[in-house]
Order: C-alpha cells, then sequence, then structure tokens
C-alpha cells in the first residue's frame, strides 16, 4: 500500500504546485509518509534498521514546514506592514 499511498500524494502535490501554502504543507506530507513506509519496512524486514532513514524524511517534512511558517509567513507579514 505504499506506492499508491505515495503515487496519490504526489500526484495532489503536484497539482496544487501553483499554491505555494499547499506545495509545502503537500511535500511534508509525502515526506511523512515516506518516513512512516521506511519505519514500516524496517520494522518487518531489518529489525528496525531503518530508523535513522526514516527520520530523516521527518526532519526533511518538519524543515519544510518550518520554512514556511517561519520564512514565508514571516516575509508576506512584513510586506504587509510595509503598506
Amino acid at each position: 500500500m505504499i506506492a499508491p499511498t505515495l503515487g496519490l500524494a504526489i500526484y495532489i502535490t503536484w497539482k496544487n504546485r501553483n499554491d505555494r501554502s499547499e506545495l509545502i504543507h503537500n511535500m511534508a506530507v509525502c515526506f511523512w509518509i515516506c518516513a512512516n513506509s521506511v519505519w514500516m519496512y524496517g520494522e518487518f524486514y531489518e529489525n528496525d534498521g531503518t530508523r535513522p532513514t526514516a527520520v530523516v524524511f521527518f526532519f526533511a517534512g518538519l524543515l519544510s514546514m518550518a520554512y514556511y511558517y517561519i520564512i514565508e509567513l514571516y516575509l508576506h507579514k512584513g510586506k504587509n506592514l510595509s503598506r
């Protein structure tokens, strides 16, 4: 079920690529699906040996959200204040 779930998430991300907010949120979802998939695979087949790789995907999702909420919203708020 990893392939259809990730495929649909990537498709939704692609369809919403013109709206920056939706793009970044959907990218985070894709990263988190990858993290959960890698972690699940590791628990079933690799004796929990893929956890460090899953953490990378998890933090990639967190960083994309942090970028949006710290940088994008801060810059947008600054533009509205200067008017």
